[in-house]
């Protein structure tokens, strides 16, 4: 099976931490659920949010519990595919960090914009996303999603779809595995 997987989000605590930086800098409390959606940020926090982003080392981050032993048992398997949205400048440093962690190819940069078509280009047959916007165009009857449940989408509206389940931690990901190949 080839899994695509997300970076930021997804393995990576990525936006946690950002979120802790401009907590700390700024003294003020960035709510989480805000990000991955322009228009309903804070203009503010959405400049700093993007000047913070163009430093590469904001992407040196702790990757969510179990993520990096969940998905060094699914690559014995599977073909496991990275996509980013990570910015040009930052590849070489997030490349060194997959490496670090024994994932040293299929990594994929793309832009916000074709981050969709480039999940469609690789033909995955499963894609672990924490973006609801990314995650459920691509339901289809040949490929599956599974969303990690977090607060920039926890209280968007979707539908239970065939092929679609959230979970909240890498733990789940085998149940929920089970599940999409059940039904």
């Amino acid at each position: 099976m080839k899994i695509g997987v997300d970076l930021d989000g997804t393995i990576f605590s990525t936006y946690e931490k950002m979120a802790e930086v401009f907590n700390f800098t700024t003294g003020k409390v960035m709510d989480l659920s805000t990000i991955g959606c322009a228009e309903t940020m804070i203009p503010s926090e959405l400049k700093w949010l993007k000047k913070y982003f163009e430093k590469p080392e904001a992407y040196n981050v702790s990757p969510y519990p179990n993520a990096m032993t969940i998905l060094k048992e699914l690559e014995k398997r599977h073909e496991l595919y990275f996509v980013t949205t990570r910015r040009k400048e930052a590849e070489e440093n997030t490349r060194r960090i997959m490496k670090s962690y024994g994932f040293n190819k299929r990594i994929f940069f793309a832009p916000r914009y074709l981050k969709e078509g480039m999940y469609q280009l690789l033909e995955l047959n499963l894609i672990l996303e924490d973006e609801l916007c990314f995650a459920l165009p691509l339901v289809s009857k040949t490929r599956k999603v599974i969303l990690f449940h977090r607060p920039w989408n926890h209280k968007k509206h979707y539908d239970h779809r065939f092929g679609f389940r959230r979970i909240r931690e890498w733990k789940e990901v085998y149940q929920a595995l089970r599940e999409l190949w059940e039904v």
